[in-house]
């Protein structure tokens, strides 16, 4: 859309047009000479004919109305909300949303965010001031750039797809609003056979570059709350997320042709997680991620969640990860330890690698497990709280197991299972009251030390099978 944004009569004073009628009226500014404003109720009245009496036009309707210059070359321009048939709003800084109609009165605002979509031009920042229904996408836009979407408000939708959607845009901000469903029970009526429901999302990045998310409330989403597929460089930061029914953050997971797609640069730092039935992060087949400072809770508010054993932090295919700082909460409410906080696992042919897991807390949930040739792998400086498993590793490559202190659960460490374990170390690690076992090797482990471990009050401290080379441990038995 082309952009008109003149200052008009800038540092000058109107006559009052208090009380004026539906009547066009005429006011001359104070100062100006030869210039006269015409005044009318709706932005309804805006049309060509006006020129006749004026090039300025004042609308006094306090949703839609504003300052309009007329511009002719946008004669045959009428978007319903900053262009009217050549009359073109004056303002500086956002554009309002209610300018095209759009009212958090209305059960449907769908065609008018439709209006405003088709609006929205490079640069632009789009106000979100309340609360507004949509039963079809908010905003949807492509090939933009520089674009922002704020305010105190947000969408309500109950759609049967993404709330919100960005095509092979670049510099996208989506911050300091809330998105949520209609749907109250997001576990009891996702239905996993019916992909047009499961695909209700918030927000969908796709092929963009550089697109963030702050200081957002997402609840009641049936499916993954934002997406970053085939992207560059997508951050969410300081969010509440609540009772979600996908991923709240989930990146490629599709394979095109013989190799999938990849996603590169995931920021997920510093939300807060609480209710969510698939998992917190999936970062299929992603370069370069970086997941810091969460509280994650696996508690949701029904039941039907509790016993769902999906993953918190799915790490399937990712390479160069960085996972430090989180709490992550299982369920204790419901008796249950399903589920994994942490999985590290190949996809799709992707190798995950490169993947440091480092000063997380972990309670009464399954920890980490490595699985599937996953390679360079660092666990170390976390805090395993009676998790049934804190660590299970199995054919995996390069493995680091240090410094982590665990309290309670079942087992400690589990590097039974598996055909090809090369490679693994286990050291300074602090291992107390596990129901089981504390360390458990399997047969099929190569070269694998264990050094300056303390266990105690397991009923089985140590149990392996082939040579695992063993370096100042204490080992003391219940």
């Amino acid at each position: 859309m082309p952009k008109n944004r003149r200052s008009f009569f800038k540092k000058t004073a109107m006559a009052s047009v208090a009380g004026v009628a539906a009547i066009p009226t005429l006011v001359q500014a104070q100062g100006m000479t030869n210039w006269l404003c015409v005044v009318v109720d709706t932005v309804d009245e805006l049309s060509s004919d006006l020129h006749s009496a004026s090039d300025t036009v004042v609308v006094k309707d306090v949703d839609r109305g504003g300052i309009f210059v007329y511009d002719v070359t946008q004669a045959e321009i009428n978007n319903g909300g900053t262009v009217f048939n050549g009359w073109v709003r004056q303002y500086d800084g956002a554009i309002d949303a209610e300018w095209f109609g759009i009212r958090q009165d209305k059960e449907d605002n769908s065609p008018e965010f439709a209006l405003l979509s088709q609006a929205i031009d490079n640069g632009d920042t789009v106000e979100l001031k309340h609360i507004y229904k949509c039963n079809n996408k908010s905003i949807s836009l492509q090939n933009v750039e520089n674009i922002t979407v704020m305010g105190n408000g947000g969408i309500l939708s109950s759609l049967r797809e993404y709330v919100m959607r960005f095509h092979d845009c670049k510099n996208i901000t989506v911050k300091d609003i809330s998105i949520s469903t209609v749907f109250d029970n997001v576990w009891h009526d996702r239905d996993e056979n019916d992909k047009q429901y499961f695909n209700v999302g918030g927000i969908i990045f796709y092929g963009c570059h550089n697109s963030s998310v702050s200081n957002i409330k997402m609840s009641q989403v049936p499916g993954t709350g934002i997406c970053a597929w085939n992207g560059f460089d997508t951050s969410v930061e300081n969010s509440y997320f609540e009772n979600m029914g996908g991923n709240c953050f989930s990146s490629t997971e599709t394979n095109d042709g013989d190799k999938p797609p990849v996603s590169r640069g995931f920021k997920f730092h510093n939300n807060i997680v609480k209710g969510c039935y698939d998992s917190f992060v999936g970062t299929h087949t992603t370069e370069d991620i970086s997941i810091v400072g969460n509280l994650l809770y696996k508690v949701g508010t029904n039941p039907k969640h509790q016993v769902n054993t999906g993953y918190g932090l799915d790490i399937p295919g990712g390479s160069n990860c960085t996972i430090t700082g989180n709490t992550i909460i299982g369920n204790n409410r419901y008796n249950s330890s399903g589920g994994i906080a942490i999985h590290v696992h190949n996809y799709l042919g992707v190798t995950a690698k490169n993947v440091t897991i480092t000063g997380n807390t972990f309670k009464e949930v399954n920890g980490v497990f490595v699985r599937e040739q996953a390679s360079l792998v660092t666990i170390s400086h976390n805090t395993f709280d009676h998790c049934k498993t804190a660590i299970k590793v199995s054919d995996v490559t390069m493995l680091d197991i240090a410094n982590n202190t665990i309290l309670g659960g079942e087992k400690g460490i589990d590097a039974w299972a598996g055909n090809v374990m090369k490679r693994i170390t286990i050291h300074f690690n602090h291992i107390y009251n596990t129901s089981t076992s504390s360390i458990e090797i399997g047969p099929h482990v190569e070269e694998t030390v264990l050094s300056n471990n303390i266990t105690r009050g397991a009923k089985n401290q140590i149990s392996h099978e082939g040579d695992p080379k063993l370096i100042a441990n204490i080992f003391e038995t219940a």
